[in-house]
């Protein structure tokens, strides 16, 4: 069942064994370092998905098994197994079922502090995280779920300690896994994103893209996958939907027109790839625009 709020729309397409915690908080809460709005544990099903216009605080996504797709800053992540996000909530974003199943904790949360560990894990750069173990991880969120029945002042002190604990662990983990990106494979990022930019509008492919760069194909899908968290494919994919985007809103050219304009072979292709990104046809988009 599709859900719209001012703010946000939503499929809460989950399993029974999904469980989420919503909590109160008072303006002694709001000062402290760190305070939550909501935690939970889903169990995603196939038609499962959120769109996050513009919301209060920070939101932690950890992925358990599965996959999800995240839409955000006009790119498009992969969330796989063990990965974990951190988004400024304040930025426009989606997440949704990547194909059947996508299990996850997620935690949203705000504090005086908040901005500071936003700022060293996931700026300048959106990045999506991959640790080893993530047992401390969801250990946490397991407990910051658990505390919304201890009631009063003391559930705000304890919600401030496991968030804290939770953002430096991953401060720290992220930090360490780090890996530096050298001056070639910058380049050869850039490369691929300039090409994707000045040949949108027609049938490229990633062999095309890859001969332009002079690697392999293979090669080139996984360095560009290991240092950017999403596919060739998927930044193509969206960066032609972003410009479709622009013609909806600011031209009266047909949709099949339009879908010829950004690249894609048929009308039917288009409608269909910009529904299961923006969960709307393209002229639902035009009119609400």
């Amino acid at each position: 069942m599709n859900v719209k709020e001012a703010n946000r729309e939503y499929n809460l397409d989950i399993g029974e064994d999904s469980y989420s915690t919503i909590f109160y908080f008072s303006e002694k809460t709001e000062s402290m370092p760190f305070f939550s709005y909501c935690s939970g544990h889903f169990f995603c099903n196939r038609n499962y998905y959120t769109v996050n216009r513009v919301l209060e605080g920070y939101l932690i996504i950890y992925t358990i098994r599965g996959c999800g797709i995240l839409d955000i800053n006009n790119k498009t992540y992969t969330l796989d197994t063990n990965s974990v996000v951190l988004i400024d909530c304040n930025i426009p974003h989606s997440y949704r079922t990547k194909e059947d199943t996508w299990e996850l904790y997620y935690l949203r949360f705000a504090g005086r502090a908040a901005e500071t560990y936003y700022t060293m894990i996931s700026a300048p750069e959106f990045r999506v995280l991959h640790f080893k173990s993530t047992d401390n991880i969801r250990t946490c969120i397991e407990h910051n779920i658990n505390i919304s029945f201890i009631a009063g002042i003391r559930s705000s002190f304890i919600q401030n300690k496991i968030i804290t604990d939770l953002l430096t662990d991953i401060l720290l983990n992220c930090n360490a896994s780090e890996k530096r990106i050298d001056e070639s494979t910058k380049e050869t990022l850039k490369a691929v994103d300039n090409y994707i930019t000045i040949n949108y509008q027609n049938a490229i492919s990633l062999d095309d893209i890859a001969e332009h760069v002079y690697l392999n194909v293979n090669y080139l899908s996984r360095l560009y996958k290991t240092n950017t968290g999403t596919t060739i494919h998927e930044t193509l994919l969206t960066f032609r939907i972003n410009k479709a985007k622009d013609l909806l809103i600011n031209t009266d050219m047909k949709i099949a027109d339009i879908a010829e304009q950004v690249g894609f072979q048929s009308a039917n292709t288009f409608i269909r790839c910009f529904k299961k990104q923006v969960q709307m046809n393209p002229l639902a988009y035009r009119q609400c625009m």
